[in-house]
């Protein structure tokens, strides 16, 4: 078999361990978060939120340097395993244990999640090259690989917390963590200038924040993504709690009408909302080029601002919250690729281990805020919908002003795309590289040449 055939195996397997992993951490932390809820998932109590996310980013914020220096090594199947059998060996460990602390199992448990998911997103750009794909391309399976692994393990988590000793959510876990090891045995890709920890952890996770801020659209997809990150949270942990059914406050303690279960409205909310992002993912995965991939953040961050502001001032919750989700999504690959494809490449282990202490940073700082907030929910909802306002527009302003090149660029080529189809053919044409100088001569001159080269140039271009 081919090389490059063989490595797009090897990736179907990646994406189904990530599937996996991601469910079962869902599984997880949905129901550890219904058992100390009393079986109101959907409370919004934040003396049970605050340490739930402190006890799932703290540990992980701690460690992130040596998180970093492991998640580009030569041998990234082993780390992808180990982490899969730590967690497996954390919630066996609670599956047989009466009466265990879930909450603290899902917190312990997150720490190898990070370092499977760090790894998983170094070894991206190398798994791409080897399958002979656009990292775009890649970036959009795994990512619906991720979030469509999150929602099956919403979905499994919700009244996981019931079945006796150990809970039905403890069966759910094991399982799906032993399809994740299983899956991961197929992943081997090699890795150029791997990390190495003899060289220490901290002076090569200082040298990849350097790397990552020195250029310009890597430090956009950065910041991008911490804020894409803290919209996710706040959404998933504290907005869709906070949102009744007519888009009013929940009333306190997280009841709602009698004829629904006190848990219904908060799991609909969080599933509509995982429906907006998987289908955001899929749109923005239309546009596979390496640059234009980008096209749709400043719409995107546009639209979940509209969103923001509709739940604020409205009634409705379903539309919102759709427009928020696909926000997120249309956004996500985009700002992951521009992330990864302007950073070096030997530095990839030391960038996923920065975007995870970011996520992790703001899960605190969230921490934080809700507990500043109080547990009225009338006033902690519109505090945090104020809040993301003034985020969002942040946000949108910021999107507009480092994507819009790519923005025109996107709308131009579809109207290109209509009148011509112009393809690139020849000996390694796909290997022509995204980022640094290239010199392109084309064979003759027209006042379009820049158009027909910018549809098979990957990076952008200056005529």
């Amino acid at each position: 078999m081919p090389s490059h055939k063989a490595a797009r195996l090897r990736l179907v397997a990646l994406g189904a361990a990530v599937a996996a992993y991601a469910a079962a951490i869902a599984v997880v932390g949905t129901f550890s978060l219904e058992l100390v809820q009393g079986g109101d998932y959907g409370a919004y109590r934040p003396a049970v939120l605050t340490p739930w996310l402190l006890l799932s980013a703290l540990p992980v914020l701690i460690v992130s340097p040596l998180i970093a220096a492991v998640a580009r090594t030569a041998w990234p199947r082993v780390v992808l395993l180990f982490s899969t059998v730590a967690a497996l060996l954390i919630v066996g460990w609670g599956y047989v244990t009466p009466g265990a602390p879930w909450l603290s199992v899902a917190g312990v448990a997150s720490l190898p999640a990070a370092v499977f998911g760090a790894t998983v997103l170094a070894l991206l750009p190398v798994a791409a090259a080897a399958a002979r794909w656009r990292l775009p391309s890649v970036l959009t399976g795994i990512a619906f690989a991720l979030l469509g692994g999150f929602l099956l393990g919403f979905v499994l988590g919700i009244g996981g917390s019931g079945g006796g000793q150990p809970p039905l959510g403890g069966h759910y876990a094991v399982v799906l963590l032993a399809l994740a090891g299983f899956a991961g045995l197929g992943v081997q890709f090699p890795v150029s200038e791997p990390s190495s920890l003899a060289g220490g952890w901290v002076r090569p996770y200082l040298s990849g924040i350097r790397d990552a801020l020195r250029h310009r659209r890597a430090r956009n997809g950065l910041f991008g993504l911490w804020l894409w990150g803290f919209f996710a949270i706040a959404t998933v942990v504290a907005l869709a709690r906070l949102v009744g059914d007519s888009g009013h406050p929940a009333p306190a303690g997280g009841l709602q009408r009698e004829a629904e279960p006190p848990e219904t409205p908060a799991v609909a909310k969080t599933v509509w909302l995982a429906v907006g992002v998987l289908g955001g993912v899929v749109l923005a995965g239309v546009r596979r080029h390496p640059y234009r991939h980008a096209w749709l953040i400043p719409g995107a961050a546009t639209l979940g601002l509209v969103g923001i502001l509709w739940l604020r001032f409205g009634e409705a919750w379903r539309g919102p919250l759709i427009a928020i989700g696909l926000a997120l999504g249309a956004s996500f690959t985009p700002l992951v690729n521009a992330y990864l494809t302007w950073t070096t490449p030997r530095h990839h282990g030391a960038a996923a281990g920065v975007l995870v202490a970011g996520w992790c940073g703001i899960a605190v700082a969230l921490a934080a805020i809700l507990w500043a907030f109080g547990g009225d929910p009338t006033a902690a909802r519109a505090s945090l919908l104020n809040l993301l306002i003034v985020v969002g527009g942040i946000a949108a302003i910021g999107a507009w002003l480092a994507f819009l090149r790519p923005a025109v660029e996107g709308t131009a080529e579809i109207i290109v795309r209509i009148m011509y189809r112009v393809r690139a053919f020849g000996p390694d044409v796909e290997k022509l590289p995204v980022r640094g100088p290239v010199l392109v001569i084309g064979n003759h001159a027209a006042w379009l040449d820049p158009l027909w080269l910018a549809q098979i140039l990957p990076g952008p271009i200056t005529p």
